[in-house]
């Protein structure tokens, strides 16, 4: 198993990879979610 830190930098490229393919639902529920915190 990779370091969490590497998980957490693949996480944020495949959140960008899916916004840049036009997922916005996707990126805006995160950013609601992370808001609600």
């Amino acid at each position: 198993m990779r370091q969490s830190g590497y998980s957490l930098l693949e996480l944020l490229i495949s959140l960008t990879l899916r916004l840049a393919h036009g997922d916005n639902a996707i990126m805006k529920a995160a950013i609601d979610k992370l808001k609600r915190t």
